[in-house]
């Protein structure tokens, strides 16, 4: 049929009006040209790589902004979480230790401390924790119902006093949790 010098390719016979490259007719029969010092492999030039380096460097440029707002916005939310874990936590210990917790803010905004008060409303300095917050976050008390007004207190009975809390950053950012009433826990009330 015909003659094909190439081992490895089968190539079907063309009608004679077809031509394609690398045969040519010889005699009325077409053979293929095949070169077999060279094997030829498509490869990236220095050129199109530089490129597309480029390209990945300019996306990444361009989204950095948003992953630096994106870990910014994160601490804001884990300080959020840490102070709802500890409102939860000290319900839960006052009502198991049978006695009132009280929570108390920092003057300058960058901690609060845990207190256990004993039955005649003295504390246990040894017994407090002390949660600090983060760099360029600060923590405020913005409304309280109800006792000294500068504290936020968990009696065993389970109630706790109602009271909005605000944990503003640096940036702008805020997130606002709130304690509606005496027997509610804390949830966030506004994001960013």
């Amino acid at each position: 049929m015909f003659n094909v010098q190439c081992p490895m390719r089968h190539v079907p016979k063309p009608r004679q009006s077809e031509s394609f490259p690398g045969a040519s007719a010889t005699s009325g029969s077409w053979h293929i040209a095949h070169h077999t010092s060279h094997i030829a492999f498509r490869a990236f030039t220095l050129i199109e790589l530089i490129l597309v380096l480029m390209l990945i460097t300019l996306t990444l440029a361009m989204t950095a902004p948003s992953f630096r707002g994106w870990s910014r916005g994160g601490k804001l939310r884990d300080a959020a979480d840490q102070f709802q874990a500890a409102t939860l936590h000290a319900q839960s210990q006052s009502a198991a230790q049978a006695l009132t917790y009280r929570l108390q803010i920092a003057s300058d905004g960058k901690s609060y401390q845990l207190t256990p008060l004993a039955s005649d409303s003295t504390s246990d300095a040894s017994a407090s924790q002390t949660f600090t917050l983060p760099d360029h976050l600060t923590i405020q008390l913005l409304h309280v119902t109800g006792g000294d007004g500068s504290s936020i207190r968990f009696s065993p009975t389970g109630s706790t006093t109602p009271a909005q809390v605000r944990i503003a950053a640096d940036w702008g950012d805020s997130i606002i949790l709130a304690c509606n009433s005496a027997i509610a826990v804390f949830t966030r009330v506004k994001e960013p």
